[in-house]
């Protein structure tokens, strides 16, 4: 099971509407990605 929120397809996807998720996704963080969704998403 991914711990992550997203997948890597979905932060594909999410790089369409925000780069950032997706690069900080692709680079391993992981972790701080899901910082910036949580904040994305409230």
């Amino acid at each position: 099971m991914n711990r992550y929120k997203y997948t890597k397809k979905e932060a594909i996807e999410l790089d369409k509407r925000n780069r950032t998720y997706h690069i900080l996704y692709m680079v391993g963080l992981q972790e701080t990605s899901d910082i910036f969704w949580d904040a994305w998403q409230s």
